[in-house]
């Protein structure tokens, strides 16, 4: 079973508590209501005092609380479809170039070892291989084996530079879930 994000988990828990706290100060402004009849709603609602005079901190978590957690879960909300949606993106699309990349035919390839037969007898010659663009290493030649002939090479290739190696990785890099 998989679990779900950290960002809807929290998103939830404090929808959950903001939920709580407005039911419970509609509650408490409903009984106080009752208890007084010429008293108005939105005044009684948005009150933090407490029957000595003094400020309740229950009182203040009741009105204050679905206002600071509901944003909060609404904001954590809005993140975890965002970063969601983002992720899905990056996924999507480096999925769609992989199914693009194996339906291509695939071509066999023309380099590699071949058998030829020549006046001395069967002997193995390098074949090389085509073109293709941007820099690919040179094959080694062995002392034993006969030189292969050179390709035709494009103008202006594209080699990197001597030496030179991408940089590592960091954490930016990394695709999160």
């Amino acid at each position: 079973m998989r679990r779900q994000p950290i960002l809807l988990r929290i998103a939830i828990a404090s929808l959950a508590v903001g939920a709580y706290a407005l039911v419970r100060n509609l509650l408490s402004t409903w009984q106080t209501i009752q208890d007084y009849p010429n008293a108005q709603f939105l005044p009684v609602f948005l009150s933090t005092e407490s029957a000595t005079g003094g400020t309740d901190i229950m009182f203040v978590f009741y009105v204050w609380g679905p206002l600071v957690f509901g944003g909060l879960g609404i904001a954590l909300l809005v993140a975890h479809f965002v970063t969601r949606a983002a992720g899905a993106a990056v996924v999507g699309g480096a999925a769609a170039a992989t199914a693009q990349a194996w339906a291509q035919p695939q071509q066999p390839q023309q380099g590699g070892w071949q058998p030829q037969q020549t006046e001395q007898g069967w002997q193995q010659q390098q074949q090389p291989a085509p073109q293709q663009q941007g820099w690919q290493p040179e094959p080694q030649q062995q002392a034993w084996q006969q030189p292969a002939p050179q390709a035709q090479q494009q103008p202006n290739p594209i080699q990197p530079l001597g030496g030179t190696q991408p940089p590592p990785p960091n954490a930016a890099d990394r695709i999160q879930p």
